[in-house]
């Protein structure tokens, strides 16, 4: 999860909370926000699996239908060889194990297939990790599968899915180590399906507006949805591909959805998507534009239960609403927002407000929107896994890296006298950017230097 979190999203639950994460750093300057952030990063260079069982150079290997020791075994390339027990256990072979954890209240097929993925990650973490092997198999009728005599060397990167009921599951991601000759990977749980969407609750509404474009309004409103029931939830978007349980704006034109970084990882369907129970929140946003006003009113339907509503405005634009709390200026990242809060809202309810004024900086440009305006319901089959063990791997990696080449970038620091400095060389970086004077490809690796130097001045 660490791994799917972005800078700036750290610094956002530093300063606005998440979930049972208070804003304790509400009151922190944003080099203050920027270093814990930089902090909490160091904390993730950990290792994510449980424990896997090893066998250990000088154990037997047991026959399957006798407790004597088999003096033969079959390796890679299909040949019979005898020998003792210690010359047969082959470094980077073994075998993958896992199982099916069934909630569908029914049996499971008896030829339900199993398919065992592996990747490997590159060097760049933009590219992904590339598929290297698959293999397929059966699951016993107790709900385990193994694959035998699969080639598992240092960090590879393997993923089990299996198809029930027209839904594909998965696991999570496992990373072969060194020496290992057995991988567990975690039980891959399958649920019962239902089409009533009233079991979903939306914990959070967020509301982004941009008033940078010319004549219209972005909006983007960012929900947090939990599955409260034990069924994996079936979303039937239909032929003018809709969330049902999303209500836009009255008079706002709809641009289409995105699934959110951190969100949990959404099945792909024929007609839409599923949603499986989930400890992590489904994360949605939606996009929009309305016709720009000196007054903007925006009413809305509460399509299923929102536990909180905020507004994030650009600074010099206010918000007049029943329900909302003026929470005054924030500073998030470089950049002020005028922020509300609403209560909550009841199935039915309709959430409605008027937005007036101007923003103070004209000349501000935010994210834009309308680039999303296709579906993008999480990123398909193994994506979301994949994305995380890339991420993570490649974090590694470069940590590894990091400390061999400490001595020598540290010359490079030397442009820069404090961290204040390199921060205005990264916001007058971005600026540039987003002017159109630099190519994304420069705009990204001057970034990534001025970051690294960054942590590097904080002594992190």
């Amino acid at each position: 999860m660490m791994s799917a979190l972005s800078e700036n999203d750290l610094i956002r639950i530093i300063k606005e909370g998440k979930g049972d994460i208070p804003a304790f750093g509400k009151d922190f300057s944003d080099d203050e926000a920027l270093a814990v952030a930089m902090y909490l990063r160091t904390l993730t260079f950990a290792t994510l699996l449980p424990t896997p069982t090893v066998a250990s150079a000088t154990e037997t290997p047991l026959s399957a239908d006798a407790e004597t020791p088999s003096a033969e075994i079959l390796p890679v390339d299909g040949t019979q060889v005898t020998g003792t027990p210690e010359a047969v256990i082959v470094e980077g072979i073994g075998n993958v194990s896992g199982s099916i954890a069934n909630l569908t209240g029914a049996d499971l097929p008896s030829d339900i297939k199993i398919k065992l993925t592996a990747f490997e990650h590159g060097a760049d973490p933009n590219a992904g990790p590339q598929e290297t092997a698959s293999f397929e198999s059966t699951v016993n009728p107790d709900g385990t599968y193994l694959f035998e005599n699969i080639n598992i060397p240092e960090g590879i990167i393997y993923i089990a899915e299996v198809e029930v009921n027209g839904l594909t599951y998965q696991s999570g991601f496992a990373i072969a180590e060194a020496g290992m000759t057995e991988l567990v990977i975690a039980p891959i749980t399958v649920y019962a399906t239902t089409e009533e969407f009233t079991a979903l609750r939306v914990d959070s509404l967020q509301m982004y507006f941009d008033f940078a474009g010319e004549g219209s309004a972005q909006i983007f409103a960012v929900y947090s949805i939990t599955n409260t029931s034990d069924k994996t939830v079936i979303i039937n978007m239909g032929e003018d591909q809709e969330v049902p349980f999303i209500a836009f704006p009255e008079g706002a034109e709809a641009l289409g959805y995105e699934a959110a970084q951190d969100s949990a990882a959404f099945l792909p369907t024929a007609d839409g998507f599923a949603m499986p129970p989930s400890e992590t929140p489904y994360g949605l946003i939606a996009f929009a534009s309305i016709p720009k006003a000196k007054e903007i009113v925006i009413s809305q339907a509460a399509l299923l239960p929102i536990g909180e509503l905020t507004l994030f405005l650009p600074e010099g634009v206010e918000a007049n609403g029943q329900t909302l709390t003026d929470g005054g200026v924030q500073a998030i990242q470089t950049t002020n927002f005028h922020i509300y809060t609403g209560g909550a809202a009841n199935e039915g309810d309709q959430i409605e407000f008027t937005l007036t004024g101007e923003p103070a900086d004209s000349t501000a440009v935010n994210p834009d929107v309308t680039q999303n305006q296709t579906l993008l319901i999480g990123i398909g089959g193994l994506g979301v896994a994949l994305i995380l063990a890339g991420a993570w791997m490649f974090l590694r990696d470069n940590r590894k890296a990091a400390d061999e080449d400490e001595v020598e970038e540290e010359d490079d620091d030397d442009e820069f006298e404090d961290s204040e400095s390199l921060m205005d060389a990264i916001i007058a970086l971005d600026d540039l950017h987003r002017a159109g004077k630099l190519s994304d490809e420069a705009y990204q690796q001057r970034r990534t230097e001025l970051k690294n130097a960054l942590k590097r001045k904080g002594n992190l």
